[in-house]
């Protein structure tokens, strides 16, 4: 361990597999701007030689590059606490999830190996409806990453938790289905 808790997390994140990168403050003040170029080439073995000591936050990179790592990134407050406590009363073992810097959440998961020649989970926007009103749901692996604690303002909400072994689109559906999350 050292006095850097970014660093520390960085360290922690690579062991599990994890790709990870440090991040800049965007204009609105959360760390949320990779300061890597190329990012998206980066494997949990590169960690240590980045440039942490400019890092205001912690990035964690979706797909392959994270043995299929996958987010549910609900970009809706209202509806992140409704899926944090279906999540905790319905998927066992409760996956591991993380408050945003904007107090909505992200689920991981962690996605099964790919059949060979079968295209990557791609990254997907869904404008969907939810309590007559509309919301965002991103869909974030392969191409992505989401800001992770301890960035400035995200926080694990257990740490014991582990990613949930599920397809992002499987682990999505189940929700919004527990939820009545539709379509609009």
């Amino acid at each position: 361990m050292t006095a850097d808790p970014i660093l520390d997390a960085a360290v922690r994140y690579s062991a599990r597999g994890w790709a990870v990168h440090p991040l800049r403050l965007d204009d609105a003040g959360f760390a949320k701007v990779a300061i890597v170029p190329k990012w998206q080439e980066l494997r949990p073995e590169d960690a240590p030689e980045l440039p942490w000591e400019q890092a205001a936050g912690i990035g964690i990179i979706g797909g392959a590059n994270s043995h299929g790592l996958a987010f549910l990134d609900i970009d809706d407050a209202e509806l992140a606490c409704e899926v944090m406590a279906w999540c905790c009363e319905h998927i066992r073992p409760v996956p591991q999830m993380a408050w945003t810097a904007r107090g909505r959440l992200h689920v991981y998961c962690q996605e099964p190996e790919p059949p060979p020649k079968q295209a990557p989970t791609p990254t997907r926007k869904l404008n969907l409806l939810w309590r007559e009103r509309s919301v965002l749901v991103e869909l974030r692996a392969t191409g992505a990453y989401v800001a992770a604690p301890p960035s400035p303002g995200y926080a694990w909400c257990d740490l014991e938790w582990l990613p949930w072994p599920s397809p992002l689109a499987a682990a999505w559906w189940q929700i919004s289905h527990g939820l009545g999350v539709t379509w609009p």
